[in-house]
């Protein structure tokens, strides 16, 4: 998830930051799409970690 964040949305967020936001590049609307596809991707994957620590936690407890 992480190496994903900072490859992908990393160079992005560089990116994007230097616009001109009443002049932005032609081919904006693609970058913010990649964009979003990257931070579901991470959201995801993020959420995902957690319902299995949960998981693990409340095995735990229960012994099983």
């Amino acid at each position: 998830m992480l190496a994903v964040a900072f490859a992908g949305a990393g160079p992005i967020n560089v990116w994007v930051i230097e616009w001109d936001a009443d002049n932005p590049p032609a081919d904006w609307a693609t970058v913010i799409r990649r964009w979003e596809l990257i931070d579901v991707y991470c959201s995801s994957a993020a959420i995902l970690a957690f319902a299995l620590f949960l998981s693990a936690a409340a095995r735990q407890l229960t012994g099983s």
